[in-house]
């Protein structure tokens, strides 16, 4: 009875969390500021210390958004080769782990910016394919399979918005400046718009 009491009021948190995070999508272009939201229900929801969000450019991933223990890594570049965030991006499946310094994948520099012991990181997935990762790190207990399926649901989440919320904000970039920028309009428009979607 406990359990099912337990397994009710943890779906029920889930619900409002996607619930939150669909109303922040709805009413804001601000996409490190949605970011910055699901970040803290990941945490919230799975009673981690730290979570981010990176995102593939060619053989790399940028870490965008991090908070929490995390926070120290917002700006790193790593490898999609070398990284365990890589691996997920290259299998497109959920990795978890509770002892991440003994994983073969885990990137070095990671370790001297965090104290980083357990991990759970699901792909970001889109329609072309995995385009980044959502992750949270250490919580006493360790992560399980049950956590990576939770955070992967706010990960789909967030995948379905992210393509038309950054290609929504290039287009409004691009006609700003097209409209209202000093001449040349269209070639600063469309600067606008591609540093928008890098």
């Amino acid at each position: 009875n406990a359990r099912l009491h337990a397994d009710g009021e943890r779906e029920r948190r889930q619900s409002a969390a996607m619930a939150d995070v669909a109303r922040a999508v709805g009413e804001s272009l601000r996409v490190t500021e949605v970011q910055r939201l699901i970040l803290r229900h990941a945490m919230a929801l799975l009673r981690a210390s730290g979570a981010c969000i990176a995102v593939r450019d060619g053989d790399y991933l940028n870490i965008e958004t991090a908070t929490g223990a995390c926070d120290v890594l917002a700006g790193l570049v790593l490898p999609v080769r070398g990284s365990l965030a890589g691996k997920v991006v290259e299998s497109g499946e959920a990795v978890i782990s509770n002892a991440v310094t003994n994983e073969p994948d885990v990137h070095a520099r990671t370790l001297q910016l965090v104290s980083l012991r357990e991990t759970v990181i699901v792909p970001l997935r889109t329609v072309r394919g995995t385009v980044g990762t959502l992750g949270v790190m250490n919580r006493d207990g360790g992560f399980d399979a049950s956590d990576a399926r939770i955070l992967q649901r706010l990960a789909d989440q967030v995948s379905a918005w992210f393509v038309p919320l950054v290609i929504a904000v290039a287009l409004i970039a691009f006609a700003a400046w097209a409209w209202f920028g000093p001449e040349p309009r269209f070639v600063y428009g469309m600067v606008a718009a591609v540093t928008v979607l890098i």
